[in-house]
């Protein structure tokens, strides 16, 4: 399993004028994925133990990528096409 860590072009920090919290907005990797399409990335806050958030990558023959089923920590939170939101 290739496995890819954030880097400073993989996310993004949003903190919106008048909240009291950031978004992180991450980036998987598409161009590795294992043999079923599924890209595997890190996350680490800080000192505690990374998260990982694995995506299943889609694409399409008119040449659009998508992302299909994501998981973090092994545990399936979307199966659609949209962007997923992940509250910690």
């Amino acid at each position: 399993m290739k496995v890819t860590w954030t880097t400073p072009e993989s996310f993004m920090i949003i903190n919106e004028k008048g909240d009291d919290f950031a978004r992180i907005k991450v980036f998987v990797d598409i161009n590795h994925t294992d043999r079923d399409g599924v890209s595997t990335t890190l996350v680490a806050f800080g000192n505690n133990e990374p998260d990982t958030i694995q995506a299943e990558i889609v694409r399409s023959k008119n040449g659009s990528i998508t992302a299909g089923k994501v998981w973090l920590n092994g545990i399936e939170i979307a199966d659609r096409s949209e962007p997923t939101v992940i509250i910690k």
